[in-house]
């Protein structure tokens, strides 16, 4: 536990340092971060599958083009690497010619880092809370570990907002594009930036939450479409533990932004953050049962708490208080997070920590 105990201080830390230029403190928790995740060694569920495809070099002959329907004679290697995205193929052509699996958690972790960033410097966003949300909430940091290829997606749709917030819809659908060469689940996001404007009242935003607990029916017919096919693969997966005990934090993240709703709704653009993160809550408790879908999708949703995550420090007057007091509780999330690994039965994914460098 020791290694993100000192990774979540050392971000805390940044800030109560006094920057010249606030743009430093992103660009730090960004470095921070980056080497942190980009150096890990077998940390993340899926990382022993990334970094297992990365070391069969053989099949770099294969081209970058080839799909599925090219497979040919039945070999899992190749088929694991022939259902990749066009940009995913591209990274794993890049290991291999430079014979260095390590090359694909590199590139990973830093364009998902580069995004998230780049999406809180376009909206001024210069504090470490974002950040400190980003560790703590399990869905991203520590599931990112292992979501590699999704998690990019994820980082370029939340850097979209400025489109979507500037009415530029060329090059946002150029946005879910390039989000959609990395994982297809982003295709589903495009609705996104048709909800802009729309205004929900708490009222209508308690009704959206409530009503996922009862929405299962509905949305299983929805899902029964053809266009849903291919995804079908992450319903009735079980999730686990460690997916039961996020069920209740989401419904907490819900709770506490509908609480709060009269005070962050006076911030600018608040009310489109507040509609998606809501949004996301819906989908993931209403698609919880069904396996791995609802929490893919509803994280494209829910990270865009990271925008408002400073604003929860102005909700009381005392605001060192209310600093030191979301420090600690993030801080408690981080640890708890662990400990849940830590007693897995099935296996660990994040502890011991681990560097490429070392392997132990």
């Amino acid at each position: 536990m020791i290694p993100y105990i000192f990774l979540y201080i050392t971000i805390g830390s940044i800030g109560y340092i006094k920057f010249e230029n606030k743009k430093n403190i992103n660009n730090l928790c960004f470095i921070i971060i980056f080497l942190f995740m980009g150096f890990r060694y077998n940390v993340g569920w899926d990382f022993r599958w990334y970094f297992a495809l990365a070391q069969k070099t053989y099949l770099n002959k294969y081209s970058i083009f080839m799909t599925l329907k090219d497979i040919g004679a039945w070999d899992p290697d190749k088929f694991q690497y022939l259902r990749l995205e066009f940009l995913n193929k591209a990274i794993y052509k890049i290991a291999w010619y430079l014979k260095s699996p390590q090359i694909v958690v590199l590139i990973y972790s830093f364009l998902m880092l580069y995004f998230i960033k780049k999406g809180l410097d376009n909206e001024r966003k210069y504090s470490i809370y974002p950040w400190i949300i980003f560790l703590s909430i399990p869905i991203f940091f520590f599931n990112f570990n292992s979501l590699m290829r999704q998690a990019v997606a994820i980082g370029i749709i939340f850097y979209s907002y400025r489109y979507i917030k500037s009415r530029d819809i060329k090059k946002y659908l150029i946005t879910i594009i390039l989000a959609f060469l990395f994982h297809s689940t982003s295709i589903f996001i495009i609705p996104q930036y048709f909800l802009y404007n729309i205004k929900l009242s708490k009222k209508k935003l308690m009704l959206i939450l409530m009503s996922s607990f009862f929405a299962k029916p509905f949305l299983m017919v929805v899902l029964k479409l053809d266009i849903f096919s291919k995804y079908r693969i992450y319903i009735n997966n079980s999730l686990g533990e460690g997916g039961k005990i996020i069920y209740f934090l989401i419904i907490i993240i819900g709770a506490l932004v509908l609480l709060f709703y009269n005070q962050l709704i006076r911030r600018k653009n608040n009310n489109f953050f507040i509609n998606m993160i809501i949004l996301g809550c819906f989908i993931y408790i209403s698609l919880i049962s069904l396996g791995h879908l609802g929490p893919r999708i509803s994280m494209y949703y829910i990270i865009y708490i990271l925008y408002i995550g400073k604003d929860f420090i102005y909700l009381f007057q005392n605001k060192e208080l209310t600093k030191g007091l979301f420090l600690i509780l993030n801080g408690l999330l981080i640890l708890f997070t662990l400990y849940v690994d830590l007693i897995n039965p099935i296996r660990k994914q994040y502890i011991p920590y681990r560097i490429v460098f070392l392997k132990v």
